[in-house]
This record gives C-alpha cells, sequence and structure tokens, in this order.
C-alpha cells in the first residue's frame, strides 16, 4: 500500500482538513466551558460572602474550607475561581464575554493561561485568604 499516494488524494486531504477543524473547534469549546464553569463557581461563592458573614465566617479561607470539603473541590481551586470573579468584577464589571474578546490568545485560552499569567501566579504564591 502507498501511503503517500493515499495522502495525496482529495477524499484524504479533505478528511484530514475536517478533523483538524473538529479537534480545534472541540477543544476550544472544552476550554471555554472549563473557563466559564470556573467564573460560575466564584460567582456563586462571591455573592454569598455577605450570608457567610452573619455565621462567623468572615474570611475567604474559612469559606473555601467548609466549601471544599462538601463538594471535593481543592482549596486552592476554589481560591483561583474566587479570585478570576473579583479580578473580573475589578478589571471589567464582571463581564465575562468582554475579557474573553479582549484576551489577545481568545481562541488558545485556557485556565491554567488565566491562573498563572492573568491572576499574577494564582496558587504558587501564598496568598492571605482572608478580606
Amino acid at each position: 500500500m502507498d501511503l503517500v499516494e493515499v495522502r495525496r488524494q482529495d477524499f484524504y486531504q479533505s478528511l484530514i482538513e475536517d478533523l483538524g477543524a473538529e479537534a480545534t473547534e472541540r477543544t476550544f469549546r472544552a476550554k471555554q466551558e472549563i473557563i466559564e464553569g470556573r467564573r460560575k463557581i466564584g460567582f456563586l461563592i462571591a455573592s454569598k460572602r455577605e450570608d457567610f458573614k452573619n455565621f462567623g465566617l468572615k474570611h475567604d479561607l474559612d469559606i473555601l474550607k467548609l466549601i471544599s470539603e462538601d463538594i471535593g473541590l481543592k482549596i486552592p481551586t476554589l481560591y483561583q475561581c474566587l479570585q478570576f470573579e473579583d479580578w473580573l468584577q475589578e478589571k471589567y464589571g464582571g463581564e465575562l464575554e468582554k475579557f474573553l474578546g479582549e484576551a489577545s490568545e481568545a481562541k488558545t485560552l485556557s485556565w491554567s493561561r488565566i491562573v498563572h499569567h492573568y491572576l499574577s501566579g494564582g496558587h504558587k504564591e501564598e496568598k492571605d485568604y482572608g478580606n
């Protein structure tokens, strides 16, 4: 079988183009879902800060410890979600779409890139979890 000849065929070139486009689009959509989901987690936690204060939970770390125990996400992940929400509120008035539209790497943007670039190191640094 001549693989070089197969690669020259229109059907094969068309298939490769379609597969590449599908893989790229699905990867983009998966990354977007993660970003949107992490933002939503941060938004939901931030929206209940005052409720937690009524029960003596005044610092984010206390809140995140409680939530972590009950939903199984690690505290640093929850902190990054909350940090992202706070950052979005400060820089973009809470408008995720505005941020995504302005991000230079919009089609390749990942949660990891947001944490390590936009949130100034995220979980790598020891941070004060309190407000």
